[in-house]
């Protein structure tokens, strides 16, 4: 009879325990803004759908879709030694999002209730973004490719530091006198169709285009060596 007063003790002190910090991980819209409001360089990740996140977000969030194909790419820019605030639609996402980022060491704080429990508590979101196309730059990509010049297109995002990288080299090649190539980077995040349909799973990731044929693909950083054997019209592997 000790033993199982004794166990039913100890379940009862482990349930607790879960509890409360589940209660300190997922906290209330108000004072989920207060931490963010408080936070210096606060690290906050809207993890919807890019079209849910131009529908309206709370102010200076970032957007990494938790189902995205550069999710696991995205948090590597995160410190983990700062907190991560959370939130989606209604807390089942960010959940998920939680999970991953704890397992590779970060501290989650979620919004309980997600944006429709923000809402309901009538706290402040982005106006929407009237218009915008789910792959506003398809067009230009297609007339870039069809004038036939060496064409140089950049898939970043602004997270992306090795983007930011990749395109200093790609300015300088493309200022040259020596050769007519042009440049189209496009904005992987605001372009959540294209980067699908070209079978996009990392950034940056460059196409190169000559007479209207992808001549070469490469994902990750680049150097001049790459972009002299793709002017070259050699075939160059990842």
């Amino acid at each position: 009879m000790k033993q199982l007063i004794l166990l039913i003790s100890l379940m009862s002190a482990f349930v607790f325990h879960t509890d409360a910090q589940e209660s300190n991980r997922i906290i209330q819209s108000q004072a989920f803004e207060n931490a963010i409001q408080q936070s210096p360089q606060v690290q906050l990740i809207d993890v919807r759908t890019p079209v849910e996140y131009q529908s309206g977000h709370i102010a200076h969030a970032i957007n990494f879709d938790v189902h995205g194909a550069f999710f696991e790419q995205q948090i590597q820019s995160l410190d983990r030694k700062k907190p991560v605030y959370a939130y989606c639609k209604s807390g089942k996402r960010s959940a998920q999002a939680a999970q991953i980022l704890e397992a590779k060491g970060f501290n989650v704080i979620e919004l309980k209730g997600g944006i429709k429990q923000w809402q309901q508590d009538k706290m402040p979101l982005t106006a929407p973004q009237i218009g915008v196309s789910n792959s506003p730059q398809k067009r230009t990509l297609e007339k870039a490719i069809e004038n036939g010049k060496l064409t140089i297109v950049h898939f970043d995002a602004t997270w992306c530091a090795d983007c930011e990288k990749t395109n200093t080299v790609i300015n300088k090649f493309v200022s040259r006198k020596d050769n007519s190539a042009q440049q189209l980077s496009i904005d992987a995040d605001n372009n959540p169709e294209l980067v699908k349909e070209l079978d996009i799973h990392e950034l940056p990731t460059l196409l190169i285009y000559r007479h209207g044929q992808k001549i070469s693909q490469h994902s990750g950083l680049i150097n001049k060596r790459f972009l002299k054997q793709a002017i070259s019209d050699k075939k160059i592997e990842n």
